[in-house]
């Protein structure tokens, strides 16, 4: 249960350490992007990274983390609270309805038996974090990743973080800038594909893998 609180005192250490270094490097002066020497009495002029992050930027990102972590410890320990209560619950039926609670019967089940794969921070992050934004990333696609390609729709069953995400059965056209086929050469395209495959037959695959799985090649 102390891994969320660590997590979080990091996260915003982080964000502190972040701010300090970005002043410094900020009040650095820089040579120009064009490569030339100023002269040395002229005063180098500040460049400024147009694609680095502001203050805020940084700080509103890694506060989102850090609620979304307290967030699933706050609901852990009500989980924890809820399950003790019925436990309690279920005993004190048994010892008002006079039956013996020292014997524990023991029922069979096809569960998994054994320690858990998954313990601590592992289990919390994948129920309490990447189950709320799993649709993110880990999104199912139809044919080939090309310049665009088809995005399976996906829909929450239920209610909470851990909701199954169930197909749809509609596809979303979208176009493709996270993979690296984002150029559209990994797909069959008529000028360049013949030449692969030609290639491919005379040369072989070996030269993207190691001896054992493709073999040689006499270039």
């Amino acid at each position: 249960m102390l891994w969320p609180a660590y997590i979080a005192v990091a996260a915003t250490i982080a964000a502190v350490l972040c701010a300090r270094f970005d002043g410094r490097q900020r009040g650095e002066r820089k040579p120009p992007s064009d490569g030339r020497r100023p002269p040395p009495h002229e005063p180098a002029p500040l460049v400024r990274d147009e694609a680095e992050p502001s203050f805020a930027i940084k700080a509103h990102a890694m506060s989102g983390y850090v609620l979304l972590i307290l967030r699933g410890g706050l609901l852990d320990a009500l989980e924890g609270i809820f399950v003790l209560a019925v436990a309690m619950l279920s005993m004190w039926r048994r010892a008002m309805s006079g039956k013996d609670t020292s014997t524990t019967r023991v029922v069979a089940s096809s569960k998994r038996v054994g320690p858990n794969i998954w313990t601590g921070w592992v289990v919390f992050y994948t129920r309490r974090l990447y189950s709320r934004i799993e649709d993110c990333w880990n999104r199912p696609i139809t044919g080939e990743a090309s310049s665009s390609l088809q995005l399976c729709v996906r829909k929450r069953v239920g209610f909470g973080d851990g909701a199954p995400l169930r197909m749809t059965g509609a596809t979303q056209r979208c176009l493709n800038l996270g993979s690296y086929n984002y150029l559209g050469f990994g797909g069959v395209e008529q000028h360049v594909t013949p030449f692969v495959i030609d290639a491919l037959r005379e040369h072989g695959s070996c030269s993207g893998s190691s001896r054992a799985e493709a073999g040689d090649t006499h270039v």
